[in-house]
């Protein structure tokens, strides 16, 4: 049985996750960050431009990304296969309903808009667990 204090709200911080995001529209980064703190997770960073995101996808200390797939007009395609050279696992949010709109490789889809559950469901596709 874990200590109290090793529990919040429920969850281990063990299973509290250090998310990167990539997202280009701060309503929506902002109202993501809520979500995953709700979630019982923490925010590495985030980033709302592709060079920003390339730069912590390389260096950053993370558990798993949410990647916008056009950031200002630019796919997120580089920071993806960034992502899959280091074995980070990620997931592709867009509003985009055209088949292969993903990145690199068929990720996990958050289509938008979306909600909680749906961060809740795709979530344990792009980490096999939570």
């Amino acid at each position: 049985m874990l200590k109290e204090e090793e529990q919040t709200e429920g969850r281990s911080r063990r299973s509290s996750k250090r998310v990167l995001i990539v997202e280009d529209e701060w309503f929506l980064a902002t109202m993501l960050e809520e979500m995953l703190a709700e979630l019982g997770h923490t925010v590495f960073a985030v980033a709302s431009k592709l060079k920003q995101g390339l730069e912590l996808a390389e260096t950053g200390e993370f558990d798993f990304a949410i990647l916008d797939l056009s950031l200002n007009g630019e796919l997120s395609h580089p920071i993806a296969a960034v992502l899959e050279n280091r074995g980070v696992p990620y997931v592709i949010a867009t509003g985009y309903t055209t088949p292969g709109a993903q990145g690199p490789r068929t990720a996990p889809t958050l289509s938008k808009p979306y909600g909680i559950e749906d961060l809740q469901r795709v979530l344990p596709k792009a980490r096999g667990e939570l």
